[in-house]
């Protein structure tokens, strides 16, 4: 009896190569999905920069909106409280102030005033920017050394 040496089917190395070039042209040939971001340098017409605001573009949290209009920047100085007369406010107070910019978000807070005592007493602020939205914020010495927002001023408002 002769015996001959088994045989095994190969594939040729070559249907590898085909059958990886058949799911590139196929994943090419579905094209964009509807969801996809299409933005290419000619859609905006000027420059974009950060806001201060989150974005609220569902999925992406934490990432800032694009604003056309440079964000005010970190407030110049720390505003000057003079007392103004008899009032309800007893205490060290310190005020600090942001700048909010057209699209909502807020400078970090610029350089704290000096601390000063008073009884019964309230305050007029003065040293503010203008032209622009300004929130104020407060602590008192008597409560903790949270700062608390008190007023927002807008341009061209009442005070």
């Amino acid at each position: 009896m002769n015996l001959r040496p088994l045989r095994t089917f190969r594939r040729p190395r070559t249907w590898r190569f085909a059958l990886l070039a058949v799911l590139a042209i196929a994943l090419l040939s579905f094209g964009r999905v509807p969801g996809d971001a299409a933005a290419g340098l000619s859609d905006y017409s000027s420059t974009l920069y950060l806001s201060g605001a989150a974005s609220s573009t569902p999925g992406l949290g934490g990432s800032y909106k694009l604003a056309t209009v440079a964000t005010p920047g970190q407030p110049a100085g720390a505003p000057t409280p003079t007392v103004a007369g008899a009032g309800v406010l007893t205490g060290t107070y310190q005020y600090e102030y942001t700048v909010v910019d057209p699209t909502g978000g807020e400078t970090p807070a610029g350089m704290a005033s000096a601390g000063q005592t008073v009884t019964a007493k309230s305050f007029n602020i003065n040293g503010l920017p203008t032209g622009v939205t300004v929130r104020l914020y407060r602590t008192c010495s008597c409560s903790s050394t949270l700062y608390y927002k008190i007023a927002q001023l807008v341009p061209g408002a009442a005070a």
